[in-house]
């Protein structure tokens, strides 16, 4: 009971810092793209 508990516990934890490396780099990918966008409308003029 306590090693399924231990388990469950470190999945968890895992998933939590997963995603969360996953908002950073989703901001830097937004980031990115809006800093391409704004090059493709500066070479276009």
């Amino acid at each position: 009971m306590k090693m399924t508990r231990l388990i469950s516990f470190l999945c968890i934890s895992f998933g939590i810092f997963i995603l969360a490396g996953c908002q950073n780099t989703m901001e830097g990918f937004g980031k990115d793209m809006q800093h391409a966008g704004q090059e493709i409308q500066k070479s276009a003029n």
